[in-house]
């Protein structure tokens, strides 16, 4: 999309920098759910980012360590509590193919209107 948008390689990078500055920032661990102010949830929920930590987090983390066990601070359950993972594989797979068809949809348009193509 931003190659579509772009008249060259540097302008092209320019114009996906903010996007990919979004999408790295609001991913769900330095920025997470419980430290974004209410109006930027959006940007987390919208990021891919996000997602794919959750999923990595919740199948690496994910020892079966009760709160009430002494080791429970040591352990990766804390972590995933610690930080809210869950589990959301059917959403994200949602999200993802819904953000690949907006994406898509606009590299066309980007190609069209800015780049002159006359087919």
């Amino acid at each position: 999309m931003a190659a579509a948008a772009g008249k060259d390689t540097a302008d092209a990078t320019a114009k996906a920098l903010p996007l990919m500055i979004l999408f790295l920032l609001f991913n769900g661990y330095f920025v997470t759910l419980r430290t974004a102010a209410d109006w930027m949830i959006w940007a987390i929920y919208s990021s891919p980012l996000f997602y794919f930590i959750q999923q990595v987090s919740i199948e690496l983390f994910s020892d079966g360590t009760q709160k009430d066990q002494a080791d429970y601070l040591a352990s990766g359950q804390f972590v995933i509590d610690y930080y809210n993972f869950t589990d959301i594989a059917a959403i994200a797979a949602v999200v993802l193919v819904g953000q690949i068809f907006i994406f898509r949809a606009l590299q066309v348009v980007f190609l069209k209107k800015l780049n002159n193509l006359d087919r």
